[in-house]
């Protein structure tokens, strides 16, 4: 044993079958010797496993040869002092190497039948484990590099492809309200299209500057039939005049077999009014840039887009398809209009945006509890008339921010977010709601707490601490929200 602990299970494991087959023939010379002992039948042979499948096959044979050379042979009827020393050579020698620290039992699953023997894991054998882990584990991770390399390269190529291709698939856009956001937006679509601005302002020197066109809205209809519709008008007016400029153009003149695109910030509003007034040659998408000229000034890279296939061809987005789904409208083949809308989106997508597609409603539930109540907020707390102070905190900072981002949007923006989303009226009742259960709440800790005086019983214009000389800062409250007494405030006067 002390020489086999260098050496493999396996020769070990062949070590022991030999010196118990020695011991097992040592005792059947012994029991020779007594002839009077009777015969008993041949009990369940038993088997030494050597941690392999290899080495316990050999094991076996090596077994069966030396049973022969010892004179055991298979069927034969072996005496009882026999099989008892076999078994008593075995315990002893079994329980000899485990105690030693040689060999320890194998666990379930490290061998098919019998009793497995292994080495038990030396420091050097654990060292050289963990240096062959390391080794794989190396290997693992180079090829992984490789693999990613591989992909990354494979992922250049196919942008280089997909740029490419736009290249050759340039649209002609017309975006309707060439003001700050629509001038914003034309920046990057010139990158990739043919941009022409139109609005009723005159931003002839903005558009120049930025490599469009331009055309007065008032001209629009003949510049169409001079020069041909455009591939794609995007709308880029206020929520509140969005209608108003769709009702006063000729949309069946210049919009046909067209793609027409919003960008509000409201998104089953435009949806409507588009399925109803636009014939069904016009296809529509639409679309909500979360971002704007103060947040994107930047880039794209990350900005959410919120956008929706609404209509391409005679197919309605949430609609059932009917028999002519799919069937050609107008001049343009349906897989002409799908290209277009395609070609369309990935300027988005080559400008690094962030792609969501959702439905209308989905949306506009959304908006309503993120995008209107954040404008809520900076607008009530705008009335406040807070200001920075020296010893201003990360959190009221962020406060001041979030008033001065949202406050500088127009007040078309907030009002359209309030009109035209069905859930903007319920986030301001649920908000209303709020401030009285949190009022109501600070007045029940007021009153349980009525018996230790305090600042608040000063005057509204004495010193803290000055009481009787005018209403005091809670009576001053009250009044302004006229509610019941807290103690007398039942579950029906808070709702």
């Amino acid at each position: 044993l002390r020489a086999g602990r260098a050496r493999a299970p396996s020769c070990l494991a062949e070590a022991a079958a030999t010196a118990a087959l020695s011991a097992a023939s040592a005792a059947a010379s012994a029991a020779a010797a007594k002839p009077n002992q009777t015969a008993t039948p041949t009990p369940t042979p038993i088997c030494l496993a050597a941690g392999t499948r290899r080495a316990q096959g050999s094991g076996s044979r090596r077994r069966q040869g030396s049973r022969q050379s010892h004179g055991i042979m298979a069927g034969s009827v072996p005496q009882p002092g026999l099989w008892r020393g076999v078994r008593i050579c075995l315990v002893l020698l079994l329980a000899t190497a485990q105690t030693s620290g040689f060999l320890r039992v194998g666990r379930r699953g490290e061998a098919a039948s019998g009793l497995a023997l292994r080495l038990r894991e030396t420091p050097a054998v654990r060292a050289s484990a963990r240096q062959a882990m390391a080794a794989g584990g190396d290997n693992d991770l180079s090829d992984l590099k490789s693999r990613e390399k591989g992909l990354l390269k494979e992922l250049r190529l196919l942008q280089s492809e997909k740029s490419q291709l736009l290249s050759e698939k340039r649209l002609n856009i017309c975006i309707i309200g060439f003001g700050n956001f629509g001038q914003f937006l034309a920046k990057s679509f010139a990158k990739y299209h043919s941009v022409t601005g139109s609005s009723r302002g005159d931003y002839r020197r903005e558009a120049e500057k930025l490599n469009c066109g331009f055309v007065p809205i008032s001209d629009l209809s003949r510049h169409v039939k001079e020069h041909g519709t455009f591939d794609v008008y995007l709308i880029a007016v206020s929520i509140p005049a969005f209608a108003k400029t769709l009702d006063r153009l000729p949309t069946a003149e210049i919009f046909a077999d067209s793609l027409v695109v919003d960008v509000l910030s409201v998104k089953e509003h435009p949806r409507e009014h588009m399925l109803r007034t636009l014939a069904p040659g016009v296809d529509l998408l639409c679309t909500h840039p979360m971002f704007g000229p103060e947040s994107g000034k930047f880039g794209w890279h990350d900005l959410p887009f919120v956008f929706e296939r609404t209509r391409i061809g005679n197919e309605v987005a949430g609609q059932e398809r009917n028999g002519s789904a799919g069937a050609d409208v107008g001049t343009l083949t349906q897989a002409k209009r799908i290209d277009r809308m395609e070609t369309f989106l990935s300027v988005w997508e080559m400008e690094g945006c962030e792609m969501l597609e959702m439905s209308c409603a989905a949306h506009d539930a959304y908006a309503a509890n993120s995008q209107f109540i954040s404008h809520l907020l900076g607008r009530l707390l705008e009335q406040q008339g807070l200001v920075a102070t020296p010893i201003d905190t990360n959190a009221f900072k962020n406060v001041l921010q979030l008033v001065e981002t949202t406050c500088n949007d127009s007040w078309d923006l907030f009002y359209g977010l309030y009109k035209y989303n069905q859930n903007s009226a319920n986030t301001l009742l649920l908000l209303r709601k709020a401030l009285v259960d949190v009022e109501w709440r600070l007045r029940e800790m007021d009153n349980l707490d009525a018996s230790i005086p305090g600042w608040k019983n000063a005057s509204l214009n004495g010193s803290p601490g000055a009481a009787g000389e005018g209403p005091s800062w809670s009576e001053s409250i009250t009044a302004s929200v006229v509610m019941p007494p807290a103690a007398n405030m039942t579950t029906a006067d808070r709702s």
